[in-house]
């Protein structure tokens, strides 16, 4: 049988580096996030603009 000090000791920095590599792959954009990001802004802004002139129209007669 070994001595306590001749068994390997747990890095506990390895450990910490685990969990941080964890925590960060839990807070990585989600694929919806990223489709979100690419659309673009222009064809909402066209649609928006339609949908306020027609409301416009609407209440101001």
């Amino acid at each position: 049988m070994k001595h306590v000090i001749d068994h390997p000791k747990d890095s506990n920095a390895q450990r910490l580096s685990e969990t941080y590599a964890r925590i960060d792959g839990n807070q990585m954009p989600r694929p919806q996030t990223k489709e979100l990001q690419r659309r673009s802004r222009t064809a909402k802004a066209g649609t928006r603009l339609k949908h306020f002139a027609r409301i416009e129209r609407q209440d101001g007669s």
